[in-house]
């Protein structure tokens, strides 16, 4: 699922997102913004183009093969004596037809009415639903809870939960051949993992930090959590701010939406302001642009505990793959794993991304 490629898709679109989106047509020289602000778009569409032309290039080696892969002399005699011998109609091509199709639901019903094999594929949705939430949104988490750049988040992602992945599948494959575990010992090895995996998730819910407050969208000047966005205050009421310009700055600890709405009257080159109103009289009054700095410091024991955490839950794919195929008769394995792969592609990934979304 997650294997080599993946990592260095996301270590390069870290690289390519600290380049201004528009690098090809812009001088980003003029550019008075960098990768730290919010503001910032990097050059997403690069690795959207170069995966593109990847996806193209591996493609052209299969149009030179032949329209009929050669067989051996003894297929070939087999084959014509076949063609020879079978007088088939069209009547009995239907009736094989039906057949099949019953034979194919007989199979089905039989597959899916074995209880080992429906407690492994819900244990398998729920394996790839998480699998699917971590790679699709720990960049964004690591943005909007530890203050990281795009980049950073990027490469980071990169860095940690991808390769815990593809560890956690060589461990479980280990564990199932080192100690020759028969169907009873996976299911009981799975257990151990999940429950190791719940812990290290119930371990992260309090590793976070504390979001950057915004005044005026989702906090008051008194620090009070607000229902509604409300930009205007006292002390920038006459200041006739709009709320099509984000220019969020960090004024005394606290982040406002634009200089504007700080109520600051003064601009400097360096990207900083002065005398604005909605700050304390009793200092200094002076604005940078950007977020406050979150000083937070979980975000090294938040990233270890991650990685042990998809460890955990990657190590679970082989031994449960394992056991998918000893909980159905052998005629049924090709079935089985056909219908696994249903039920992660449906229920795991799709609905679970989509919901989040």
């Amino acid at each position: 699922m997650y294997g080599p490629g993946t990592i260095i898709a996301f270590l390069v679109g870290g690289f390519f997102l600290i380049l201004w989106v528009d690098v090809d047509s812009v001088d980003t020289s003029t550019i008075t913004i960098d990768d730290t602000d919010p503001r910032w778009v990097g050059a997403w569409w690069i690795g959207l183009l170069i995966g593109s032309f990847m996806f193209i290039a591996s493609s052209i080696p299969f149009l030179c093969f032949p329209k009929k892969l050669p067989i051996s002399s003894s297929e070939q005699h087999k084959d014509s004596s076949n063609v020879q011998n079978t007088e088939m109609t069209l009547a009995g091509e239907v009736v094989a037809m039906k057949e099949k199709g019953k034979s194919l639901g007989k199979s089905i019903l039989a597959v899916c009415s074995t209880p080992p094999f429906i407690f492994v594929a819900l244990a398998n949705v729920t394996i790839s639903a998480l699998t699917a939430a971590i790679g699709s949104f720990t960049p964004k988490f690591f943005e909007t809870q530890f203050g990281l750049t795009a980049a950073d988040a990027s490469i980071l992602t990169g860095l940690i939960p991808l390769p815990a992945y593809g560890i956690g599948i060589v461990i479980g494959g280990y564990l199932v051949k080192r100690f020759e575990l028969k169907a009873q010992g996976i299911a009981l090895l799975s257990l151990l993992l999940s429950i190791c995996a719940t812990a290290f998730a119930l371990i992260t819910m309090f590793l976070g930090c504390s979001p950057n407050k915004l005044i005026g969208v989702t906090h008051d000047l008194q620090l009070n959590e607000l229902d509604g966005v409300s930009l205007t205050w006292e002390c920038n009421a006459n200041c006739s701010c709009t709320e099509n310009q984000y220019k969020p700055i960090c004024l005394e600890e606290r982040n406002y939406f634009s200089p504007c709405h700080a109520g600051c009257i003064n601009e400097y080159s360096n990207m900083t302001y002065s005398n604005c109103g909605c700050g304390s009289s009793s200092q200094s009054n002076l604005a940078t642009e950007g977020y406050c700095d979150n000083e937070c410091n979980t975000l090294i024991p938040f990233s270890f505990i991650l990685f042990l955490l998809v460890i955990s839950v990657a190590a679970q794919e082989m031994p449960q793959l394992m056991l998918t195929f000893r909980s159905v008769p052998k005629e049924h394995k090709s079935l089985a794993l056909g219908i696994r792969y249903i039920l992660i592609g449906g229920l795991g990934k799709l609905c679970v991304t989509r919901r989040i979304l």
